[in-house]
């Protein structure tokens, strides 16, 4: 392998962790927004099928990075009122396999 071609490499997994690191960033602060503006609607009683509600549902399930991670946290917190009632205010705190 030369130098050149080692060089890109590097750097392309530099992009990638980059990459990783402020989605994880951008994520967290959007759940920051709108996680307790779902927990506020829910118990004001808005129904889930509501258009605002579905938005937001939608929004929330998209933040976890994709694949296991996402689909363990849509089952886990987004399946019902219970469950999205039941999400932490600080992503932080989401058990890691659920998260970033």
């Amino acid at each position: 392998m030369s130098f050149g071609s080692l060089s890109s490499l590097v750097s392309q997994a530099g992009g990638f962790i980059f990459g990783q690191i402020s989605g994880k960033s951008k994520a967290n602060e959007l759940y920051k927004v709108l996680v307790p503006e779902l927990k506020e609607a829910l118990e004001r009683g808005t129904p889930i099928t509501d258009e605002q509600v579905q938005r937001l549902i939608k929004a929330i399930s998209e933040l976890p990075s994709s694949g296991a991670k996402r689909r363990n946290f849509v089952r886990r917190y987004m399946e019902d009122r219970y469950t999205m009632l039941t999400l932490p205010n600080d992503p932080n705190s989401i058990m890691y396999g659920y998260w970033w």
